[in-house]
């Protein structure tokens, strides 16, 4: 039976290519932006700016030809976390409106309770401040910028719509993070609101969080449309077309 040379590989070599396969599962990779699809899809977006740790399953549609001046349009889920039904509701009038449809899960695993969604993160259980790039609400920054480098979108907002307790996330997206890159946005049946006043303290109003004074006139310069729907007046359909005027 011949015998198997042995091959000696240099120790500098073996110490580069270990080095390589730890670098290739690091987590700094995993925001390495991949070109999204036609159709219907799915990612698992990793905030390598905020929390890496966390992941957040993405669900998008991207229409037919896409034109480079289209909107991106976030949605927000409700209480379920069901961000898929969320994205399989929206996809007509993703073809329609000729947008891209991003639908991000945050999953109760990561994101616990109403605290860790919709009222943002901001806190710890102790009632610590978290940092701000670790907020909920800062994911959706983090996310459009990956979004951008997936597309050949040239689009420097985007438009965003919450239902339920999605509703609470927008519209305290917009009290705490006035800068966001909001073109338009709808809060639609949000169980309870955040009120733009210092004289009652978070999460009913604005004293004891992280929102100064000044953010107020440019959170309320934004184009936030508070949509409320009664029984069987309710129709997701409504909501959704106002985003084609």
């Amino acid at each position: 039976m011949e015998s198997i040379p042995e091959y000696h590989v240099p120790k500098g070599v073996v110490l580069v290519l270990i080095l390589f396969l730890c670098a290739a599962n690091s987590p700094i990779y995993s925001d390495k932006a991949k070109l999204l699809s036609t159709g219907p899809g799915r990612f698992v977006f990793t905030d390598v700016k905020g929390n890496r740790n966390k992941p957040i399953t993405v669900w998008y549609y991207q229409p037919k030809d896409l034109l480079p001046t289209a909107r991106v349009v976030f949605v927000m889920h409700g209480v379920k976390r069901n961000g898929k039904e969320y994205r399989d509701k929206w996809i007509k009038h993703a073809q329609r409106g000729k947008f891209l449809l991003v639908v991000p899960e945050f999953s109760e695993k990561y994101y616990k309770g109403s605290k860790q969604y919709n009222l943002g993160n901001m806190f710890t259980s102790s009632g610590a401040r978290i940092n701000e790039s670790k907020w909920s609400f800062s994911a959706i920054e983090h996310l459009f910028d990956h979004i951008k480098r997936s597309t050949h979108l040239t689009s420097p907002t985007y438009d965003i719509y919450g239902h339920s307790a999605g509703a609470q996330f927008v519209h305290r997206l917009i009290l705490f993070k006035p800068k966001a890159r909001i073109n338009k946005a709808i809060s639609a049946n949000a169980g309870w609101y955040t009120f733009p006043t210092f004289r009652k303290a978070f999460p009913y109003g604005l004293r004891k969080s992280p929102a100064k004074k000044a953010y107020l006139k440019k959170a309320l310069g934004k184009k936030l449309i508070i949509l409320l729907y009664l029984l069987s007046n309710y129709n997701q359909d409504n909501m959704c077309r106002l985003f084609h005027r």
